[in-house]
């Protein structure tokens, strides 16, 4: 089991994941970062806007198998979940993977729809500017 008192204190979340890859290949690759979290979270999901290091988090985690477009259980996609939690970085990460369908979400919308919701018109503004989401698109 990975012990926490194997982690400095100050690391930052890309030297735990490595922490993690590192313990993931002692013990038989146990980790699959396809796999759902048990809270039904994806690695994607329980990221915080805060997180440090996010753009090096989403592309460690894509290099490690996560998948950028497979939603949680509760059907949040990632780049559905960087646009709610407004993380412009994160967006622009999951964006430049060039991995990212974008499709209708679950509730209709699409990454577009939720974006013109948020207050901050930053992202709104990146997709636009990215040329990725039809501005004629409907729900």
């Amino acid at each position: 089991m990975l012990n926490k008192e194997l982690i400095p204190d100050k690391s930052s979340i890309i030297e735990i994941m490595k922490k993690l890859i590192e313990y993931d290949k002692q013990h038989e690759n146990i980790i699959n970062f396809k796999e759902l979290l048990p809270n039904g979270k994806s690695f994607f999901t329980i990221i915080y806007s805060d997180y440090p290091d996010i753009n090096e988090v989403c592309e460690f985690l894509i290099e490690h198998g996560a998948d950028p477009n497979q939603p949680d259980k509760y059907g949040i996609y990632p780049l559905e979940h960087a646009i709610k939690i407004e993380s412009l970085n994160m967006v622009r990460s999951l964006v430049n993977t060039e991995q990212i369908n974008y499709s209708q979400l679950k509730n209709g919308f699409t990454y577009l729809h939720t974006a013109a919701t948020n207050k901050d018109s930053s992202i709104l503004s990146f997709l636009l500017d990215k040329n990725i989401i039809d501005i004629n698109s409907v729900n």
